[in-house]
């Protein structure tokens, strides 16, 4: 057969060819017509192309026998492109009236995904079961290539037996090595570390408390070392960096040791990381990969041996993105506008506009609250509204307005707060006509505290406004911020009979 495939070639007897069902041997060289029993009979071979840039793992498939169909890729179908372990594209075998074949694979062995190629198995989905069968099938090093006698007509594909069987909850110890995950949706690869059986996710992208997101990739329970990557969108952010930085000092102020940096994958891939833990046994290290401003790829990995940390570097320096996505589109934020909180107290108003980019929520309660100052002053103070952290910028800050009912008066307590911290600057503003503000900013240990103890009608009751920014808010910021504290408003409330 060989022969006279070369023999038709170099009289340039072939078709020509296409990246699909290539038919070569119904060529003679006597120019002699092909009967109609012959074609029953003769042998034919097709060839389809499957390599891209985005899977370079598979070159190509082969198919021979007495066929009268054809071999195609087949990487339109999401079920087959979402097979645990996929290796290459699969292949559809079509023909009118089947007397067996024999399908090969022909791997790319610098493509392997750190995959052993004993590790290959191939695959046949079965249109009846709505499952995959196992085909054995042959490995041939020297060629570079998996073949098999397939059964009948149908979808192809091969498979990293690790995962594949790994998925199913077998014992794949022996199989085990490092497993390339692709994702075609976003087009980026990550080698991840021997030891981790993964679980791949169809999941669809849902809303969060920031944006959007999109679990990707998960893996099995492992006590020793686990890894999730998903897709974000924070529309609330600057870009990749902030976010992360962002992370990393929400962390530090719940207790955590937390590290900053960036991966530099070339030609084209950057990674912003925080690291973090709390203790000995409990180690994370999320790393950002920006698409734009506003969308990431988030992979985490979480251990619980320090010594781990190197092979979890290795595996982040090694995602690469591998071509253009066709990204969700983002919903926009709406354009800010700088929010003024109204809330009635009593037979008064509040206002207060807030600082840019802030937002707040009501309180979640309205039960008094019991409260031991310093062992000396006993308050009551009911929370009227809660100031979420301002997302926005790199910086921690928060804020909450209180009705208290204290011994002291409003000016009483501002000169007390004056007098115990590492004053700042001090300021009256009236906020209604014969009732004052005391501003008070100061140093509070490791942050910036803004206060506002402000007079209210009833008696032995005062308004209190406090904010808190880290100790890197910069000077402008602080400046914001106490400037929002001069906003402050108690009006009466409109009557039924004034209006």
């Amino acid at each position: 057969m060989k022969r006279i495939i070369a023999l038709a070639a170099a009289l340039g007897m072939c078709l020509s060819m296409s990246s699909c069902g290539i038919l070569y041997s119904l060529y003679r060289v006597s120019h002699e017509p092909v009967t109609e029993a012959e074609l029953s009979t003769e042998p034919r071979y097709f060839s389809c192309d499957l390599w891209t840039r985005e899977e370079p793992q598979v070159l190509r498939a082969e198919l021979t026998g007495t066929l009268h169909g054809a071999v195609y890729e087949h990487r339109s179908n999401v079920l087959h492109n979402g097979v645990v372990g996929r290796f290459g594209a699969p292949v559809e075998v079509t023909d009118e009236s089947w007397n067996g074949g024999r399908l090969t694979f022909y791997y790319n062995p610098e493509e392997m995904d750190g995959i052993p190629p004993e590790n290959l198995i191939m695959l046949h989905y079965s249109e009846e079961e709505g499952s995959y069968d196992t085909i054995e099938s042959e490995l041939d090093t020297e060629a570079g290539s998996i073949g098999a006698e397939i059964p009948e007509p149908g979808v192809y594909l091969l498979a990293d037996s690790y995962a594949w069987y790994g998925a199913w909850g077998q014992d794949v110890s022996d199989l085990a090595h490092d497993t390339v995950y692709r994702d075609d949706v976003y087009r980026f690869s990550i080698t991840v570390p021997q030891g981790i059986a993964l679980r791949y996710v169809s999941d669809y992208i849902k809303e969060d408390e920031e944006g959007r997101c999109q679990t990707l990739l998960e893996c099995e329970e492992n006590d020793r070392i686990r890894i999730g990557i998903e897709y974000l969108e924070r529309p609330n952010y600057e870009n990749a960096q902030a976010f992360a930085n962002t992370i990393a000092e929400a962390l530090k102020r719940n207790g955590a040791e937390t590290d900053t940096g960036i991966i530099r994958n070339p030609p084209a891939t950057v990674g912003f990381w925080c690291s973090s833990h709390f203790d000995e046994s409990a180690y994370s290290v999320n790393c950002f990969y920006p698409m734009t401003d506003n969308q990431y790829i988030n992979v985490w990995y979480g251990f619980t041996d320090p010594d781990d940390l190197e092979t979890v570097m290795a595996s982040l320096e090694s995602f690469r993105f591998t071509g253009q996505s066709d990204l969700p589109e983002v919903e926009e934020p709406s354009p800010f506008i700088v929010p003024t909180y109204n809330r009635s107290i009593g037979s008064s108003d509040v206002s207060i506009e807030l600082p840019d980019k802030m937002t707040y929520e009501p309180a979640d309660t309205d039960e008094w609250e019991t409260k031991n100052e310093g062992g000396s002053i006993i308050r009551a103070a009911l929370p009227l509204w809660w100031v979420s952290p301002d997302v926005n910028r790199d910086h921690f800050c928060s804020a909450d307005v209180e009705l208290v009912e204290m011994a002291e008066t409003a000016s009483q307590s501002a000169n007390a707060v004056a007098a115990d911290m590492e004053l700042i600057d001090y300021d009256e503003i009236t906020v209604a006509d014969g009732f004052t503000g005391y501003l008070v900013s100061v140093k509070d240990g490791p942050y910036y505290a803004f206060y506002a103890f402000c007079e209210l009608p009833a008696y032995r009751e005062y308004l209190q406004v406090t904010y808190y920014l880290d100790k890197d808010a910069d000077e402008a910021l602080r400046q914001e911020y106490w400037d929002s504290l001069h906003t402050i408003r108690i009006g009466a409330q409109e009557t039924d009979a004034a209006e």
